[in-house]
């Protein structure tokens, strides 16, 4: 058995790898226009439906300065929506845009396929076994952050 540390380096090559594995052949037209980390944000929003940037910065654990650029790239696209808040008139609510969600949405539905046909050398129990391993890693990393479930995706079912 390997020591410990080797070990987490190997699962961590690993992961590397599959990460990589899961985005090539990614073919949908959004790929070349966002980067990774815009891409996450739009995610974020569809879940959280609309947020200030004090909030994104906090859930992506990134800079207010960081989070505006990122945000600016998706307004020149059209992809998000700044409007300003009802409650102060100064801040703003960033908002997926309609046609930027539909992208969205098929670019989660190919990315689900191309995972199901790399996942499917596991048994349903392997799969589960799995769920509850990631999931229990991802929520001690993100312990002490606030909400432990903002950078997920999608839920298990």
């Amino acid at each position: 058995m390997l020591n410990r540390k080797k070990l987490i380096g190997e699962i961590a090559s690993d992961f590397f790898l599959l990460k990589r594995r899961m985005m090539s052949g990614h073919k949908h037209p959004l790929r070349h226009k966002i980067t990774p980390s815009q891409g996450q944000l739009m995610f974020i929003l569809i879940k959280h439906k609309d947020m200030n940037t004090s909030e994104i910065a906090k859930l992506m654990g990134i800079t207010t300065s960081a989070a505006t650029q990122l945000i600016d790239g998706l307004v020149q696209h059209g992809f998000v929506i700044r409007e300003s808040s009802d409650e102060d008139r100064r801040a703003y609510k960033i908002k997926i845009s309609d046609s930027a969600k539909e992208h969205m949405d098929k670019m989660k539905a190919e990315g689900l396929e191309r995972m199901a046909k790399i996942f499917e050398v596991l048994e349903d129990d392997e799969l589960n076994k799995l769920f509850e391993l990631s999931h229990k890693i991802v929520t001690h990393a993100l312990e002490g952050e606030g909400d432990q479930d903002a950078g997920r995706q999608c839920d298990h079912a």
